[in-house]
């Protein structure tokens, strides 16, 4: 089964696991482009559209699907909030197993 709540298109065979019966269980994978804290916005707004503008190409699409990857296209404020979200659901459980980067 996979992670997401939605069937992926690189699998679209393959169930989520709500549908195969577990519920409440959702981990998704992303990845982002960040700058750091103070970036001007323009310089924000500018790599923002050149990165959708990119990852609309069909054929860029297909590359990524080849790995199984499928494209999002979020705002940055979409991404800031994906990411306030994601690191208050795993933080007690990473500090709980004491984990940490090498």
């Amino acid at each position: 089964a996979t992670t997401g709540p939605v069937r992926s298109a690189a699998l679209p065979d393959v169930p989520t696991l709500a549908e195969a019966g577990l519920k409440g269980y959702e981990l998704l994978m992303w990845n982002a482009l960040s700058a750091p804290a103070g970036t001007p916005r323009a310089i924000i707004d500018k790599i923002h559209k050149d990165v959708v503008e990119v990852v609309q190409r069909k054929e860029v699409r297909d590359q990524l699907m080849v790995f199984g990857l499928e494209t999002a296209g979020t705002t940055p404020e979409e991404m800031d909030e994906t990411i306030r979200r994601e690191t208050a659901k795993y933080a007690p459980l990473i500090k709980e197993l004491g984990l940490k980067l090498n």
